[in-house]
């Protein structure tokens, strides 16, 4: 009888900035409670590129490929995720966050009904939950419910009673107090600077196969015009050589000249974008390139706004 490992999952995490994959700077390390599935059900947790593979162990006979322990029941795995890229919050479509308050989660079984709102991220919690009713004159009936792992506990707290709730489940927590939505965060025992977190369930059928691409955010771009031997106010214009993007002055003086973008333009690593600058109908500069997408900046219209830009000298 033959022993073999057989791939029951696999999870391929891509980005949409990388036109031509290599969305290579993650790590997904499973969760002590999924690392703990793992060694009960024999099973290895590898990565080959953009993809992370489980494989378990089997043994083939005269019906074919069979693991050496059975699934009896479907299991939650709990993965945590961690980008090594420092511009990974610029690149996605995501709110900026501090990763020690907030991180985002995603189940990957259902990842187009995650989306449908964008990529969420909630307020991050770790160690005990402190109920409070200590100023309450009336009993308060808090419902905990765990949507990741489809778990609900209760929690009756008389008037003036404060109680230590003890969570041993990580996921996405919702908190009813009454019956109303009083309280939705992450809950996890310990946290080593993820940004978020995956989660899949995980059952007998072999090779199950996910994928999740983060969304690409999308920004205004801002060239900044200088210059010390031409006035600016002479009639000057900023194009895309292929005429894709249209550009409005926001801001000019006899020194400098604001374009921005009429439209957002999705991050890419790669673009084939150039830009030349006439001045009264003459090229005086071309094939200019993109700005970087380390180059964020303010929008003068509005500081809470973020945009690239890009600064010229003529």
């Amino acid at each position: 009888m033959q022993e073999r490992f057989e791939i029951i999952m696999s999870i391929v995490i891509d980005h949409e900035y990388y036109e031509n994959g290599g969305f290579s700077k993650c790590d997904l390390v499973p969760h002590p409670k999924t690392q703990k599935i793992f060694r009960d059900y024999r099973i290895l947790f590898k990565r080959k590129g953009d993809c992370f593979v489980l494989l378990q162990e089997g043994r083939v006979d005269e019906y074919g490929w069979r693991p050496v322990v059975r699934f009896d029941k479907s299991e939650l795995l709990f993965f945590q995720f961690k980008s090594n890229d420092s511009l990974f919050q610029t690149k996605t479509d995501i709110e900026f966050y501090a990763s020690k308050d907030k991180k985002f989660i995603i189940d990957i079984d259902n990842v187009e009904s995650e989306m449908n709102d964008g990529l969420k991220v909630l307020d991050f919690r770790q160690g005990n939950i402190i109920l409070d009713n200590s100023s309450s004159k009336v009993s308060v009936d808090y419902i905990f419910k765990n949507k990741t792992s489809n778990l609900t506990e209760s929690q009756f707290l008389r008037e003036g009673e404060v109680k230590t709730v003890v969570l041993e489940e990580p996921g996405e927590y919702e908190i009813l107090k009454d019956m109303n939505l009083f309280s939705r965060f992450i809950w996890n025992t310990h946290d080593d600077q993820f940004d978020g977190f995956f989660s899949t369930v995980i059952s007998p059928s072999m090779n199950k196969k996910h994928s999740f691409r983060f969304p690409s955010r999308s920004l205004h771009w801002n060239f900044i015009v200088k210059s010390k031997y031409i006035e600016l106010q002479e009639p000057i214009k900023l194009e895309e050589e292929s005429e894709r993007i249209q550009f409005e002055v926001i801001s000019s003086s006899i020194e400098s000249i604001s374009f921005i973008s009429k439209e957002k333009i999705r991050l890419r690593d790669n673009y084939d974008y150039f830009f030349s600058i006439h001045v009264c109908s003459d090229l005086v500069m071309s094939s200019i390139g993109s700005p970087l997408t380390s180059s964020l900046g303010q929008d003068e219209r509005d500081v809470d706004k973020l945009i690239l830009i890009k600064y010229l000298q003529i």
